[in-house]
């Protein structure tokens, strides 16, 4: 998520949270992430280690160098296991390069924080079953 979009991000984030699921979030994670190489950890957070990668689109996000980084390594995650990784979030109707319109998404703009978290919830739920 770019910075401009941290309300959705954290609200969700402390949903998720409270629903047991095991997440990273910067916030949650300031103390790990103090004095890292970001660049290296955030990349191997995104291509090696996250089950799921939340993405929120929006214009904010299309500009920013860091969501443009994560991005990347998220997408050579999905094309390298060739699986439903990527799960779009829709702040606005933004094009990300290497988002098709044709993978489904998400639009937070006709959901609440709290049904955009059962969703997700769900999601993960059936990708353990």
């Amino acid at each position: 998520f770019a910075g401009e979009d941290r309300t959705h991000a954290r609200q969700i984030a402390s949903l998720l949270s409270s629903k047991g699921l095991s997440i990273f979030y910067d916030e949650y994670e300031q103390v790990m992430l103090w004095g890292r190489n970001l660049y290296t950890h955030l990349s191997d957070v995104y291509q090696n280690r996250a089950k799921f990668c939340l993405m929120f689109i929006s214009e904010s996000y299309a500009k920013k160098l860091w969501t443009k980084r994560e991005r990347e390594a998220a997408q050579a995650r999905a094309f390298s296991e060739s699986r439903e990784y990527i799960l779009p979030l829709r702040l606005d109707d933004t094009s990300i390069p290497g988002i098709e319109e044709t993978v489904g998404y998400i639009d937070i703009r006709e959901h609440t924080h709290e049904e955009v978290a059962e969703m997700i919830t769900e999601k993960v739920k059936r990708s353990t079953s």
